[in-house]
């Protein structure tokens, strides 16, 4: 006779999905995609663990855990903002546009001195604010030369 190991629910928890799409750009392994609870919290990284599909945690194998730093955490799941993240929701079009009016801005001087101040992330972040649909006033811009104007 075989005996069963104890089953833990995983009632009580918070559940969160991880998508593939997260997965690839936040570069977390193909592993890290699924239903997941954090067990424990630190000042650098998140440990979770896996929730299988009937409720109970998954195994205490090594591949049932996971760690991921607080900032890919904020990131993810919402607070800090992604440059990465929201880039690679835009169309292909857009993100084309995006990195030419960003090669614009490494030629004029004042421009690539900001860019350096604020940082690459920091202006797409502002660039996808300035030209979103939803913006009060409409998109502040719509064309490289009135971006750069």
């Amino acid at each position: 006779m075989m005996i069963s190991k104890t089953k833990i629910s995983t009632e009580g928890f918070e559940k969160f999905k991880i998508t593939p799409e997260m997965a690839e750009i936040f570069e977390l392994p193909m592993k890290a995609v699924g239903i997941w609870v954090i067990v424990q919290r630190n000042d650098f990284y998140y440990r979770l663990r896996k929730v299988r599909l009937d409720g109970y945690f998954a195994s205490d194998k090594y591949n049932n855990h996971q760690k991921i730093s607080c900032k890919a955490w904020t990131q993810m799941f919402g607070g800090e903002r992604s440059a990465k993240f929201e880039f690679f929701k835009l169309s292909v079009r857009k993100r084309k546009w995006v990195m030419s009016l960003i090669d614009e801005f490494y030629k004029v001087q004042e421009l690539s001195k900001v860019l350096e101040e604020l940082g690459h992330d920091e202006v797409i972040l502002r660039i996808l604010d300035d030209t979103s649909a939803d913006r009060a006033g409409g998109k502040l811009y719509s064309s490289i030369e009135s971006a750069i104007a």
